[in-house]
């Protein structure tokens, strides 16, 4: 199965190419222009384009806010080649500069091509998600423990614009279900919430001051703000019973064997009898997306896709604060 899927509408007409009964053709909504390119297969149609309409349609799919964020980071880290579309510009209009930009769209729709799936395609094909998804326009991401014997997990996959989100939530639900396994009595989460907000304002207009006078105005404001909040909750317990030869049923945990904090406070718990134990759990770990590089093509977009507006950037980052108290080893027979 895919890392990322693209999930479209539901297809029109039957590709050959697909098998029969099914269909992978995208269709592109161009920003500003009726109609769309319809059943783009692996940058055909695009290909099949010559002329004025071919550069007006590379430059517009590269360049239009038609596509997700997430979509374009993985595809610029796909196909490296498609990196100066957006990082370059180029306003000369030679035959070579239309080239490359064709081929550039030629390859930005062979690769949106092969992750996109409609809702029942996504569904023939073992894709699991969670309860109101697929939407379209939306890109998922593979759930990380998906190839691990995890029931729950399985096929799972996850939407990329709060996938980060979704992991912390799980990680944190898991870990109080392994401290309260531990015999906690007492735990203290402090949410720690970074919000960076970075705001654009850009305008540009053409004024004419008498018959020989003339000119162009733009203006450009940005703000931006860090904001920290902190929210702290408890739960109090009786304590499960903790004897000096009880162990962890690891089976149970599927996250403990990929944090090793988490281990170090089972060995404590189980050899050393632990009675405290303070954990910190980040939102950014080795299963989260490149959130630099989303944010940076998501910029880009807003960018190229209007000459006057406001954009409104942020970026979150989590923190988990965990303290435990444990019961005292149960030393009776």
């Amino acid at each position: 199965m895919l890392d990322l899927i693209y999930i479209v509408e539901e297809p029109t007409t039957s590709n050959p190419t697909q098998g029969s009964g099914t269909s992978s053709s995208v269709n592109f909504t161009m920003p500003g222009r009726d109609g769309n390119i319809g059943g783009i297969t692996g940058g055909a149609a695009l290909a099949g384009v010559t002329g004025a309409a071919a550069f007006a349609t590379g430059a517009r799919l590269l360049v239009g806010p038609i596509l997700p964020a997430a979509l374009m980071a993985s595809a610029l880290i796909s196909v490296p080649s498609l990196l100066p579309s957006l990082t370059k510009e180029r306003s000369a209009k030679s035959e070579e500069i239309e080239a490359a930009k064709l081929e550039e769209a030629r390859l930005l729709a062979a690769y949106v091509q092969q992750h996109s799936l409609s809702r029942s395609q996504a569904k023939a094909a073992g894709y699991r998600f969670q309860p109101g998804h697929p939407v379209v326009g939306k890109t998922y991401r593979k759930h990380p423990l998906t190839d691990y014997p995890n029931p729950d997990n399985g096929s799972l996959y996850i939407p990329s614009d709060s996938y980060d989100a979704i992991l912390l939530e799980e990680r944190e639900s898991e870990l109080i279900k392994l401290l309260v396994h531990l015999g906690a009595t007492k735990i203290s989460i402090t949410k720690k919430a970074s919000d960076k907000t970075r705001s654009t304002v850009t305008a540009e207009a053409s004024v004419q001051v008498g018959p020989m006078g003339g000119g162009d105005v733009s203006y450009t404001g940005k703000t931006e703000r860090d904001t920290d909040t902190l929210d702290t909750r408890e739960f109090s317990l009786t304590g499960r019973p903790w004897k000096a030869d009880s162990k962890v049923e690891r089976e149970n945990f599927f996250w403990l064997s990929y944090e090793p904090s988490w281990k170090a406070v089972v060995f404590a718990r189980e050899v050393g009898g632990c009675l405290t134990a303070s954990l910190e759990i980040k939102e950014n770990t080795s299963f989260s997306t490149d959130k630099n590089l989303e944010l940076s093509v998501k910029a880009k977009l807003v960018e190229v896709g209007a000459q006057a507006g406001i954009s409104n950037l942020g970026a979150e980052e989590k923190t988990y604060f965990v303290r435990a108290e444990f019961a005292p080893i149960n030393h009776s027979v």
